[in-house]
C-alpha cells in the first residue's frame, strides 16, 4: 500500500519518465486510483480476507518508495 502526492508530476516529465514506485519480485500493481475525498480502504485477498482502514493511516511518500505492507 502506498499514497503519494501528485504535486512531483506536474512538471513534464523526460523520456524515460518517472518512478513512482519501487517493485520488488514477486510484487504487482493491482489497482491505482485518483481520489480527493476517500477516508477509507479495503484490501481483499482471493482466500476471502478483507481489511478495512482510514486513509489517513497509510503516509504519503516524499519520493519513489515501497510503501508499507498491507496484508500478508
Amino acid at each position: 500500500v502506498l499514497r503519494l502526492s501528485l504535486s512531483p508530476f506536474r512538471p513534464a516529465s523526460t523520456k524515460a519518465g518517472r518512478r513512482y514506485a519501487r517493485l520488488i519480485e514477486g510484487d504487482r500493481v493491482v489497482h491505482a486510483e485518483l481520489s480527493h475525498d476517500a477516508e477509507t480502504l479495503f484490501l481483499a485477498t482471493k482466500q476471502a480476507r478483507l481489511l478495512h482502514f482510514r486513509v489517513k493511516d497509510v503516509p504519503v511518500l516524499s519520493g519513489a518508495g515501497k510503501g508499507v505492507k498491507g496484508m500478508s
